[in-house]
């Protein structure tokens, strides 16, 4: 995983709740994104999110990935 030194573990109530509190709005549009960060970093992004993907499939982890913008 691209960056796997970068992400912490967080129960989704707690995530939502915390992004709730500074003003940001979970959401999912990954063509904006990809204007907005190009399309190598969104390839990279969605790579990741597959592999979240199997291990919350698997068992292995049990946690949630989202994406946030200010509201």
């Amino acid at each position: 995983m691209p960056g796997a030194d970068t992400v912490w573990l967080i129960e989704l109530a707690k995530l939502t709740g915390v992004l709730r509190e500074a003003g940001l709005t979970v959401i999912a549009d990954s063509p904006q994104i990809a204007d907005q960060i190009g399309t190598q970093a969104i390839a990279e992004l969605i790579t990741a999110h597959q592999l979240w993907n199997d291990w919350l499939g698997s068992g292995r982890v049990r946690k949630f990935a989202m994406v946030a913008q200010t509201q």
